[in-house]
């Protein structure tokens, strides 16, 4: 079963991230409330820019 968090973008319960996208505050942060959808509508939004 995935880990949940409370997604800080999308505010629901939702599945959250397998791994902390930098090994430093910011990216456990990130771990600990984004969920892997934001994630993905992050790394989308990042490529056009």
């Amino acid at each position: 079963m995935p880990r949940m968090v409370k997604c800080a973008k999308l505010g629901k319960e939702l599945p959250g991230l397998d791994f902390k996208p930098w090994n430093n505050e910011l990216g456990q942060r990130i771990y600990d409330s984004i969920s892997q959808d934001a994630w993905k509508m992050w790394l989308e939004h990042f490529k056009m820019v």
